[in-house]
């Protein structure tokens, strides 16, 4: 995953430092409020296909695959529909700039 990233041309990148971000979904859970040392990379290409990477310290937690909710987005705010690895379900992160420069990614169920 990582060369498939760093060999994408053209494609833009965010990242969102000191995240909070936390995902239970059925069995499967995905939390990084603990240590609130967190970092998101967003690699997005021309089609709004988006790539994200979570850091947790030193240690990379699983890539997701997302989509971008073009339809609900909103001033300031960034709206991403994630795919869970082996759920029939998705979650909505919302990334929300704020001016103590901390960003919270939120996270909603995503309704099927």
């Amino acid at each position: 995953m990582d060369q498939q990233m760093s060999a994408r041309t053209g494609a833009n990148s965010q990242s969102f430092r000191n995240c909070r971000l936390q995902i239970v979904k059925g069995d499967h859970a995905l939390s990084t409020q603990d240590a609130g040392d967190c970092v998101v990379d967003v690699f997005e290409d021309s089609k709004n296909s988006l790539d994200i990477r979570i850091r947790s310290g030193n240690q990379y937690l699983p890539s997701f695959k997302v989509t971008k909710d073009t339809d609900h987005c909103q001033l300031g705010r960034l709206r991403y529909v994630i795919d869970l690895p082996q759920q029939n379900s998705s979650v909505l992160l919302n990334f929300t700039h704020r001016e103590d420069k901390t960003e919270w990614v939120n996270v909603e169920e995503w309704g099927s």
